[in-house]
């Protein structure tokens, strides 16, 4: 199972980098994990092939986790797609992001492929080699972090959250974790009133989803501040903390889970 980012800025976009969104593959099955950005060139300069996507999944809906779904779909259709294409999400998510999709009638445009809005039921989903796994987080709206498991290898992303209670049951023994960290320690009180986390608390979640005896979690920081400083302070702080291998991702590098 391999994955690359597309972006790891949070609300606010860097100059090197758009917001949070990652492709994972395993063989020739790719899974988007939020829309924004440039999707189409960000998955074809990962490696991709954005016209045989087999699903997007959408954490939730702020603007910077679904704004490039229209722009994408579109591209799909331009591409001469026919197949459908499941999009995976909480039903809030799903009402908003088809409305926005609805703005510029991508779904009646002569012969586009079907978009299949799917809520992410509750024993998960199979797809190709992958199994699905969903779990609640505590956002500002209804937010749902994903496991992504492929053979003996699974990868945990939290999504927007505010430091969970206990660890999700199907994150545990996840070989690495994406999690956000828009701030440090410091910063807490305010990041977790937003439904947001520090790095501190990014390499906690980590560190709780491995098993006992496991060797810990690499951690992926991401949704992180737009400016250098910022992502330096969250990066050292991570690591100062957090025993297993802690990385600010290369964009569009495909990096084996």
């Amino acid at each position: 199972m391999k994955v690359a980012f597309l972006g790891i800025s949070g609300g606010v976009q860097s100059p090197d980098s758009g917001n949070v969104s990652f492709l994972v593959t395993e063989g020739g099955t790719s899974v988007l994990v939020e829309a924004s950005g440039n999707p189409t060139a960000g998955v074809t300069a990962s490696g991709g092939n954005p016209a045989e996507l087999d699903a997007v999944l959408l954490s939730h809906a702020h603007v910077d986790h679904l704004y490039a779904l229209p722009s994408l779909l579109h591209n799909l259709w331009l591409l001469k797609r026919s197949r459908p294409l499941p999009v995976y999400g909480n039903a809030p998510t799903l009402e908003t992001a088809r409305s926005l999709c609805a703005v510029f009638g991508l779904e009646k445009k002569r012969g586009i492929f079907a978009v299949e809005w799917t809520p992410f039921p509750e024993g998960g989903v199979t797809l190709g080699p992958f199994a699905l796994e969903a779990f609640p987080t505590v956002h500002g709206v209804p937010t749902l972090g994903f496991v992504l498991s492929a053979g003996n290898r699974k990868m945990a992303y939290f999504a927007d959250t505010a430091p969970l209670a206990d660890p999700p049951p199907s994150a545990v023994g996840a070989h690495s974790v994406i999690h956000e960290a828009g701030g440090v320690a410091a910063g807490e009180a305010a990041l977790n009133a937003q439904g947001h986390s520090s790095a501190r608390q990014a390499g906690l979640a980590a560190a709780g989803s491995a098993r006992p005896g496991q060797d810990p979690p690499v951690l992926f920081l991401c949704h992180l501040p737009p400016d250098g400083s910022g992502r330096a302070a969250v990066l050292s702080e991570a690591r100062g903390l957090y025993r297993g291998r802690t990385m600010i991702p290369d964009l569009l590098f495909p990096y084996t889970i």
